[in-house]
């Protein structure tokens, strides 16, 4: 009856900042600590392990108790704001003259209604809460331990819930006698029953279900964790879905319903977070009273990656400290071509084989400097695949172009030749090529048709960094190619793009639409454009200088980055090369050598059908593994745009395409032995599969 798993839980800390409350809520995580002697977590103790938790989630709640409570809450929000920790804050009393000092630092704010037949007080402050706080994502928190009142006061909730723009989220309660497969499935199904009529569904982790209404309200269901791993609650699986909570002692526990609270401090020295994590796991398993865990490991992954994340990308080392000491004085900004941007630009254009690069403010912003730098006005049209990068679309329009889209190769995911030739019309001017995840694009056949009618080829290589096509560098076939700079890239600034040409018209053109003043006046010499130094001609787009060090940086370790990815691919790809269950992808042409922006793993034709059931077990398992991010343009919103001429046509490709991928990560410098763990896991499950589709 449970939809299926999308997504692996992504786990939180949860702080428990004070026992001291006057609610007692029935699921509080601190239930009964209200009846102790007063305690509350000790700020300066806590900073310790601050650069440790980066490690592991970027999202801290606070809890308690009431955190409203809390002596420190001032300091302590500081503190974690300042190390760029995404705070939440769960409350059932909001006092107003303590939030108004720590409001800056709050990303989201639980609010808890405790009694929905008198909730009257509650909806006021719900209210003033999205009045004077528009900031803070509220959202509303129920506990679901009784649906006739769910059921009698609805229209309020989701009124309110409407009115505000939050989030509703059912927390559902579980009594100890009560915990059984039968009790939990009976009362999943009437819920889901419930919601159904205007709501559905959205995705799913092993605890949280997200359904979402008609009018954009998301609705989340949340189970304690043993029970949300299945109707055997057992083998650990648990503890993938249970989140690090360390309470007012700092003790450090992973289930809330065993005693597996070891000390962060012992005789006042500070203990490994590692080694903590380590034996609360141990002891969570070892005193579980509900599920049936045999031992310490379940399903035989690794002790070490437990509860541990098991990929971080990217991986900043030492030397983006000495880099940054020599450059910060003078690199704050810039308004010519100088300091560690002229260094990037040039050496970035150097290793793709190009004359030109324009350092930008995204690979969006790039892919809109390449439309006006092209020449294309309203009249003429961009031809790109239905699978690529969505905010594309709306960069495209914005530049003030039409768009037309062509399906897919159902296998690779990268544009379909076929379709690109039947697509092509007399308004079509340019064509984006995207080289997805990685694999190029058949980049032979995209230059014979494009030179054929004269259209210009814009390549998208944000997946693609140090790929290369007949021994060519992605990156260097096309009139203008583009490339994001954010985070997750193999080459990355945090934010930033990059525009690369050998023309030297398209490249003034792009400056002068990117740029103003010196950096016009050091890049264009064409005087159509130079005489528009001191204005430019459009936005300011140009590169952060502060992302110029790490881009450089990173670029210079891209081919060890990519050697390393490649390697811990080939470990999954040779593991699962001659099983049926999957289609192996080949190389577009000889002489290619493809990188790994993330690793897809894709199904066969007969199996495209098992993919939600395979994903389930890959989770279940401890894999980090989910469906794939991008789904096709034309099931966005946006391609309601009339100016995307062809969004209501098939593109059978690309539906089959999206049904059949796997996402799970592109390894760079994690162990081999998780990679292993990963392969072995893989082909284990997949001849589950095999028997499943055996025995129908």
């Amino acid at each position: 009856m449970k939809p299926h798993i999308t997504m692996k839980y992504k786990k939180k800390i949860r702080l428990l900042v004070t026992n001291m409350c006057s609610r007692n809520c029935s699921y509080c995580h601190n239930e009964g600590m209200q009846r102790q002697t007063a305690q509350h977590l000790d700020p300066d103790m806590l900073e310790y392990y601050l650069p440790v938790f980066k490690k592991y989630t970027n999202r801290i709640v606070l809890s308690g108790g009431e955190p409203f409570t809390y002596p420190y809450l001032e300091p302590l929000v500081h503190m974690l704001s300042s190390y760029g920790f995404d705070l939440t804050l769960i409350t059932a009393h909001v006092i107003p003259e303590r939030l108004q000092q720590i409001g800056y630092g709050i990303k989201s704010l639980h609010f808890s209604i405790h009694d929905l037949e008198d909730m009257e007080e509650d909806c006021r402050t719900i209210r003033w809460l999205n009045f004077a706080y528009p900031n803070i994502r509220v959202t509303i928190n129920i506990a679901f331990d009784c649906m006739s009142a769910i059921q009698k006061h609805w229209n309020t909730l989701y009124g309110l819930a409407l009115d505000v723009g939050a989030n509703i989220q059912f927390i559902r309660i579980f009594q100890a006698d009560h915990i059984s497969y039968s009790f939990w499935d009976a009362r999943w199904k009437t819920f889901i029953s419930f919601l159904e009529p205007y709501a559905q569904f959205l995705e799913a982790t092993q605890r949280e279900t997200r359904y979402i209404t008609k009018d954009l309200i998301k609705i989340d269901l949340l189970d304690i964790p043993c029970l949300a791993s299945g109707p055997d609650y057992s083998d650990g699986r648990c503890l993938d879905n249970s989140d690090i909570t360390i309470d007012p002692a700092m003790k450090l526990s992973i289930c809330r319903w065993t005693d597996s609270a070891v000390s962060l401090y012992q005789n006042g020295t500070p203990v490994p977070f590692e080694e903590a994590l380590r034996q609360a796991t141990e002891k969570s398993c070892e005193n579980c009273r509900h599920g049936k865990i045999n031992g310490y490991l379940r399903s035989g992954i690794p002790n070490d990656y437990l509860n541990t994340p098991h990929y971080t990308w990217p991986v900043l080392k030492s030397q983006v400290k000495d880099l940054y000491s020599r450059t910060f004085v003078n690199d704050f900004s810039y308004y010519g071509k100088s300091g560690n941007v002229l260094r990037l630009e040039n050496l970035f254009a150097k290793y793709m084989g190009v004359d030109y690069a324009l350092s930008a403010a995204s690979g969006t912003a790039s892919v809109y400097l390449a439309c006006l730098a092209l020449g294309l006005s309203s009249n003429d049209e961009i031809l790109l695949p239905a699978a690529t990068f969505p905010t594309l679309i709306a960069a495209l329009l914005s530049a003030g172009v039409k768009v037309r889209l062509c399906d897919i190769d159902p296998y690779t995911g990268n544009i379909s030749i076929k379709s690109l030739r039947a697509h092509i019309s007399p308004q079509v001017k340019a064509v984006l090529i995207t080289h997805l995840w990685g694999l190029p694009a058949d980049m032979t056949a995209v230059l014979e048709i494009c030179r054929e009618r004269n259209i210009y080829i814009i390549e998208d290589c944000s997946h693609a960094y140090g790929a290369t096509f007949q021994n060519q560098m992605v990156g260097s076939f096309g009139h203008i190619s583009c490339f994001s700079l954010q985070a997750n890239k193999a080459v990355y600034a945090g934010e930033g793009g990059m525009l690369l040409t050998s023309c030297r018209v398209f490249y003034e053109r792009a400056v002068a639409f990117s740029s103003s003043s010196e950096r016009i006046l050091d890049c264009v010499k064409d005087t159509d454009y130079l005489k528009y130094w001191g204005t430019g001609l459009g936005s300011k787009l140009k590169l952060n200088p502060m992302g110029a060090p790490l881009a450089l940086l990173s670029l210079e370790n891209l081919e060890e980055v990519n050697r390393q990815r490649g390697l811990r691919a080939s470990i999954i790809e040779e593991a699962i090369k001659n099983c049926p269950v999957f289609h192996v992808v080949q190389s577009p042409a000889p002489c290619c050598q493809r990188v790994y922006y993330t690793h897809k793993l894709i199904l066969a034709d007969e199996y495209i059908d098992y993919r939600d059931i395979l994903l389930q077990m890959f989770i279940q398992n401890g894999l980090e593994a989910a469906l794939t991010s991008f789904i096709p343009v034309y099931q966005h919103e946006i391609s309601s745009d009339s100016r995307i001429v062809n969004s209501e046509e098939s593109f059978p490709g690309a539906e089959q395409y999206y049904k059949r991928v796997i996402s799970i990560p592109a390894f760079v410098y994690e162990d081999i032995e998780l990679v292993k763990y990963y392969a072995d896991t893989i082909l284990r499950i997949s001849k589950s599969i095999l028997q499943i589709k055996n025995n129908e």
